[in-house]
């Protein structure tokens, strides 16, 4: 039998896919999944295919959404506190490099 009967093929693209788009994230936070979309497939990107990826990234805390989703408030993304081999990141030191740039001692 082949892989695609089982979901092997397809199962690697998403992951894929997920591993691609979590990278995007990390190197250019705050993007909607519009912006993901078209960074990742050109004009005609599959913004349906990245929205359930990132949903699902979302719920693995691999990214941050902020945002309440609505056309005037698209979700957009950051770095989340865990990576992909279930480890957490720093991502509490993105939100120090985001902060103002002052701190008392």
């Amino acid at each position: 039998m082949s892989s695609t009967v089982h979901g092997g093929a397809d199962r690697n693209g998403d992951v894929a896919l997920a591993d691609d788009l979590e990278q995007l994230v990390s190197r250019t936070p705050g993007l909607t999944e519009l912006a993901l979309a078209k960074s990742m497939f050109g004009l005609m990107g599959y913004q349906q295919r990245v929205n359930s990826t990132c949903r699902h990234l979302f719920k693995e805390g691999r990214v941050e959404r902020h945002g309440t989703g609505g056309p005037g408030h698209p979700f957009t993304y950051y770095p989340g506190k865990v990576s992909r081999r279930g480890q957490e990141t720093n991502s509490g030191l993105y939100a120090l490099e985001q902060a103002p740039h002052f701190l008392i001692w």
